[in-house]
C-alpha cells in the first residue's frame, strides 16, 4: 500500500499537535494533496497486486470500499481543510487495508490459495509500502531469489515514454550515472496479433553502486537522499531482508570514517614497531594506486598497491611484503592473517572495502569499483 504510511503519519501529526492543526501541517499541504489525489491510482493497485489478483471485479470492490473517503479527502484538501482531509485519507487507507485482507481470506476460503500463500500475502500487506522515492522517481524495492542466491531488485517499470525520459533526466540531474548507478530499457511499441501494444520499460538501480551513490548524497546532507535511505531501511526491516540491504549499504556507510594518520602499528612477535604517516590515492592510468607512508626505526618508507580488474574476482591488487609492510597493511585492512607474510601477497574486494574506510581514499575507491563492475 503505497501511501498508507504517509497518510497515517500525517494524521497522527495532526491529532497529536499542541498547536493549531493548520499551522502544524500547513507546510505539508503539497504532500497531503499529492497523497489524497493519488491514493486511488497508486495505493489501490499496489494493494491488489500484492494479493496477486488483477481481476476487474476484485479491483472494483477494493476501489469501491474506499471511494467515499477518497472523494471527501480530495475535496477537503483542495479547500485547505487539511486536518479533515488527512482524517479522510486515513479512513481510505484503513478501508483499503481491510478490503485487501478480506480478499485474501476469501481466496483462501475458495481454495484458490493455500495456508502458506495466505500467510505470505498477509505478511506482504502488513509490511506496508515497498516504494521509495529517489530523486523524485518512485521505485519499488524487493528481495529476489535466483539460482539459490538472494539479491535486491530496485526498479521502476513503466509504459510511458515521456515518464521514462523524465525519470532518467531526474536521476542524472541528481548525480546518478547511467550504466554505473542505474540501467534502463525504454518502453517500446510492438505488434501483437495485428495490433500495437507497448512493452514496458524499466529503470533499475544497480546494486550496490546505486545504493552507494544514495548514501554518498545522504552524507552530504541532501534531504531527499536522507529520506530515501531511511525509507529503504524501513522497507527492508518490514520485509525481512534488512541484513541483505545492510550488506550492500555498509561499504558506503563506512566510507572515509577512519583517519589512520598517526596510528601506531606493532607486531611484537617480529619486533616490528611503526607509525602510519599518511595514506593517499594516485592514478596509474585508470587504476587507483593506494600509497602508504610509514615511519619505523627513525626512517620513512613508502609503498603502494595498485588495483585493477580481475576476471572472476572483480578487482585485485598485489604487493611484495616484508614484515613491516605486512604489519602496516594488517592494521589498515583489519586482516591480521597478513602479519609476518613475506613475498608477493594478493588483495581482494574485502581489502578494498576495508581501505575505503580511510579518509581521502574511500569514495575514490568505491566510485572506481562501481565503474569497473559496471563494465
Amino acid at each position: 500500500m503505497l501511501l498508507a504510511k504517509l497518510v497515517l503519519s500525517l494524521a497522527r501529526s495532526v491529532e497529536e499537535a499542541d498547536t493549531p492543526p493548520i499551522r502544524r501541517v500547513g507546510a505539508e499541504h503539497d504532500r497531503v494533496l499529492k497523497a489524497v489525489t493519488t491514493i486511488e491510482k497508486a495505493l489501490i493497485p499496489a494493494a491488489v497486486s500484492a494479493v496477486g489478483v488483477v481481476g476487474a471485479m476484485a479491483t472494483h470492490d477494493v476501489v469501491l470500499s474506499a471511494a467515499t473517503p477518497i472523494a471527501a479527502a480530495i475535496a477537503l484538501a483542495k479547500a485547505d481543510q487539511l486536518k479533515e482531509a488527512v482524517k479522510k485519507a486515513r479512513e481510505a487507507a484503513e478501508r483499503v487495508y481491510e478490503a485487501v485482507r478480506a480478499l485474501v481470506e476469501e481466496l483462501h476460503q475458495r481454495g484458490e490459495i493455500d495456508d502458506k500463500k495466505k500467510d505470505e500475502l498477509v505478511k506482504e500487506i502488513e509490511a506496508g509500502p515497498n516504494v521509495v522515492e529517489i530523486a523524485g522517481v518512485e521505485i519499488s524495492v524487493a528481495a529476489r531469489e535466483k539460482a539459490g542466491s538472494k539479491g535486491l531488485s530496485i526498479a521502476y517499470h513503466l509504459r510511458s515514454a515521456n515518464a521514462f525520459e523524465d525519470a532518467v533526466k531526474a536521476l542524472k540531474e541528481a548525480g546518478f550515472e547511467e550504466g554505473v548507478h542505474f540501467t534502463v530499457k525504454k518502453p517500446e511499441k510492438v505488434m501483437q496479433c495485428e495490433r500495437k501494444i507497448v512493452k514496458p520499460g524499466y529503470i533499475r538501480l544497480n546494486v550496490p553502486a546505486g545504493l552507494w551513490r544514495l548514501v554518498e548524497l545522504a552524507r552530504l546532507s541532501v534531504r531527499w537522499a536522507e529520506k530515501a535511505l531511511s525509507c529503504l531501511e524501513e522497507i527492508a526491516k518490514a520485509r525481512d531482508f534488512y541484513d541483505l540491504m545492510e550488506k550492500h549499504l555498509k561499504p558506503a556507510k563506512e566510507a572515509e570514517t577512519i583517519d589512520p594518520r598517526g596510528l601506531a602499528v606493532e607486531d611484537p612477535e617480529r619486533s616490528v614497531k611503526a607509525v602510519i604517516k599518511d595514506v593517499w590515492v594516485e592514478w596509474d592510468g585508470n587504476r587507483p594506486r593506494i600509497v602508504v607512508e610509514y615511519e619505523a626505526n627513525g626512517r620513512t618508507e613508502t609503498f603502494y598497491l595498485t588495483w585493477g580488474a580481475a576476471t572472476g574476482e572483480g578487482v585485485r591488487a598485489s604487493v611484495r611484503l616484508d614484515e613491516e609492510k605486512a604489519a602496516v597493511l594488517a592494521a589498515l585492512t583489519g586482516d591480521v592473517s597478513l602479519k609476518g607474510k613475506k613475498g608477493v601477497a594478493a588483495f581482494f574486494p574485502k581489502h578494498l572495502f576495508a581501505l575505503a574506510k580511510i579518509k581521502g581514499v574511500g569514495w575514490v575507491l568505491l566510485r572506481w569499483y562501481a565503474e569497473v563492475m559496471a563494465e
